[in-house]
């Protein structure tokens, strides 16, 4: 799901125990691979929530968030931030990522 506004942004993790957030942008090379790996997690885990911000559309949330390398992926449980990752990383290393953060 692609976020553009900060009130939805704030909707989702108000309603999930569990979020993770993609921060990226169209001309990262790095962003576009994890968005094939975070596709098929998604696929595969359609019970995690996993929400997609575009910074260059988004920019109040990058901003909030203090998005300074893409890709990153976030995790927030209980709508507060507990954990980030920079870069590309694989999927199975990205499924124990969100798992090592339940």
């Amino acid at each position: 799901m692609d976020i553009t506004e900060k009130t939805e942004f704030d909707k989702i993790l108000q309603s999930n125990e569990l979020v993770v957030v993609d921060f990226w942008a169209t001309w990262c090379g790095p962003c576009r691979m994890l968005g094939s790996v975070i596709d098929e997690y998604s696929n595969e885990n359609p019970d995690t929530p996993l929400i997609k911000v575009n910074v260059d559309e988004a920019k109040e949330l990058a901003s909030d968030y203090d998005i300074q390398s893409l890709p990153t992926i976030m995790i927030f449980k209980n709508s507060e931030p507990i954990a980030s990752k920079i870069g590309f990383i694989s999927k199975s290393v990205f499924a124990k990522y969100i798992d090592d953060h339940r």
